[in-house]
């Protein structure tokens, strides 16, 4: 699925950098994930050596994070957020397959 992962988005009044690169995957591998949201530094973290399905599952993922993080006060628990970002992934691919 080619789904190009902007370099930033924006969250209620915020700007998320997204930052993919060999200095982000040495963190992201010692802590264990293959993407992180750091509401802290703005930044949404994405292991580089992701599959593309993974990177926009990934970037989705960490979206709602972002979302949740903004809106919710962080009330949502990660397993809601990984049904809701495979969901997503699944419209979308779906939406953009079909040419919608």
């Amino acid at each position: 699925m080619n789904v190009e992962i902007p370099d930033s988005i924006r969250v209620g009044g915020y700007v998320y950098e997204i930052v993919s690169d060999k200095e982000t995957d040495k963190i992201l591998i010692a802590e264990g994930f293959v993407g992180r949201a750091d509401h802290q530094e703005l930044k949404i973290k994405i292991r580089t050596d992701l599959n593309d399905q993974m990177k926009v599952n990934t970037f989705l993922h960490e979206t709602l994070h972002c979302i949740d993080n903004v809106y919710n006060g962080n009330e949502l628990d990660e397993k809601v957020i990984d049904v809701l970002a495979n969901g997503l992934h699944q419209v979308i691919k779906q939406l953009k397959d079909n040419d919608f």
